[in-house]
């Protein structure tokens, strides 16, 4: 059941780190159903939505993608594993947890500034 898992983190893992790249590259939303907004409103402020917004989101969904990662290196430790390769691993969850806050939270002030989704106007 380990190794299930941690087969699917991998594929999911995998899959958010292309669309990370495609993110970070290009600079534009995702083509297809993925780079629309769930409303029209959500659509229009991605369409106004400069580079820099949707490379921020790409350091987000990088950012989780090596948390994936890490989730299957935690998920399939073997539980014979000794205690200080697990702190080890462990460990390494810091960082991208403060990766990810600090991509979330550009994230939202390039929202913010530009006035791209509906919470942001004033």
């Amino acid at each position: 059941m380990r190794i299930l898992l941690g087969v699917l983190l991998l594929g999911a893992g995998f899959l958010m780190s292309c669309g990370a790249t495609w993110l970070l590259v290009t600079g534009t939303s995702l083509p297809g159903v993925l780079g629309r907004g769930l409303t029209r409103g959500a659509a229009a402020g991605l369409a106004r939505a400069p580079a820099s917004y949707f490379r921020a989101m790409g350091m987000l969904v990088g950012s989780a993608a090596m948390g994936s990662f890490w989730l299957v290196l935690l998920v399939t430790i073997s539980p014979q594993t000794s205690p200080g390769v697990f702190l080890l691993v462990a460990l390494l969850g810091f960082p991208i947890a403060v990766a990810m806050t600090a991509s979330l939270v550009w994230m939202t002030v390039l929202a913010h500034r530009h006035n791209l989704f509906i919470w942001s106007k004033r």
